[in-house]
């Protein structure tokens, strides 16, 4: 008989891990570590994660899906300024909360892992694309490519976030201003700053 899938501990796993990613490093911690500190046993992990690349994956998806839950409602907002304006705001305020994962997600790029991060991906863009073309069907956005600028958009948002926390120690929100309006520029039909 298969054994049931308990999702506090599978979130006790993955809490662990990174508690023990920001104090010792990926390298250093290990199956069993991440086991004590949880209070389970090693052998228990190893049947919700059977490596610590795959808890590393599950932060990376838990961090690109956190992300669009705090961005995604801004797009419900009938003023696409104000929506661009949110948006922005609320992606680079998510990624200063949540720094580690930005600096875990390129770490595992930087060694060869995709990060498995399929389905995540796909989710973010699905939801980026889907506010683009409710504007852009009401008129207010300029028809681009959704795709391609779904693609852009986050890649800007990724490339603020590693900049901030894996190149140097800046604020991210130092770039909000000026990307909110970029996109203000580019994006919409009538704008005139």
């Amino acid at each position: 008989m298969a054994r049931k899938v308990d999702p506090e501990k599978r979130e006790a796993i993955l809490k662990s891990a990174r508690e023990l990613f920001k104090q010792c490093g990926v390298e250093q911690t290990t199956m069993a570590s991440i086991a004590g500190k949880a209070g389970i046993a090693t052998g228990t992990v190893y049947l919700y994660f059977d490596s610590k690349a795959k808890i590393i994956d599950a932060l990376c998806d838990y961090y690109l899906l956190d992300n669009i839950k705090a961005v995604a409602p801004e797009y419900e907002n009938t003023d696409i300024q104000q929506a661009i304006s949110r948006g922005v705001h609320a992606a680079l305020k998510h990624a200063s909360e949540n720094a580690d994962l930005v600096r875990l997600i390129d770490q595992r790029r930087s060694i060869g892992g995709k990060t498995n991060r399929p389905q995540a991906d796909r989710i973010v863009q699905k939801t980026l694309r889907e506010g683009l073309a409710k504007y852009i069907e009401e008129g207010s956005m300029r028809p681009y490519n959704i795709v391609v600028m779904a693609e852009l958009i986050s890649g800007m948002l990724e490339w603020i976030s590693k900049v901030c926390f894996v190149w140097s120690d800046v604020d991210p929100m130092r770039y909000e201003d000026t990307l909110a309006e970029m996109l203000r520029h580019a994006l919409l039909k009538n704008y005139k700053g």
